[in-house]
C-alpha cells in the first residue's frame, strides 16, 4: 500500500530539516516530542469537568486510566460512555497530552470520556 502523500512530504520535511528517524530516537525523546507537538496544535480546555484518575484491573495486570465527566453530573447519573484510544501506535501519547482534549469531549458531547493509558 502506497504512503499517503501528505505524509510523505511530513517525511520528506522531518528528513530535510536532518531530523532523526523514527527508529534512531530514543523512546522518551520522542514521546516527549509527540507531547511538545500535540500540546502546540492549540486543543485548550478552562472547563470544570471532573477528571478521576482509575485502575482497571486485567488478567495481565492493572491499566491506569482517567475518567472525564460533563460539568454538574453526579456520578451516579446515566450517560454515555466514550472510550478514547489515542493515536500514537500505543507507543506515543499520553494521558497529560490528552487532557484538555478529553475534557473538551466530556463537556461538548455531555458524556464521559474513559481514557485508557496503554
Amino acid at each position: 500500500m502506497p504512503i499517503d502523500p501528505q505524509i510523505q512530504t511530513a517525511i520528506a520535511q522531518a528528513r530535510a530539516l536532518g531530523a532523526p528517524r523514527p527508529e534512531q530516537t530514543p523512546i522518551e525523546t520522542a514521546r516527549r516530542a509527540y507531547r511538545e507537538r500535540y500540546r502546540g496544535r492549540g486543543v485548550e480546555f478552562a472547563g470544570d469537568v471532573l477528571a478521576t484518575e482509575l485502575s482497571i484491573p486485567t488478567s495481565d495486570g492493572v491499566i491506569p486510566a482517567w475518567l472525564y465527566a460533563p460539568p454538574g453530573t453526579a456520578l451516579s447519573e446515566a450517560l454515555p460512555l466514550l472510550i478514547y484510544f489515542h493515536g500514537g501506535g500505543f507507543v506515543l501519547g499520553d494521558a497529560e497530552s490528552y487532557a484538555a482534549q478529553s475534557a473538551l469531549l466530556a463537556q461538548r458531547l455531555r458524556c464521559r470520556v474513559l481514557f485508557p493509558e496503554f
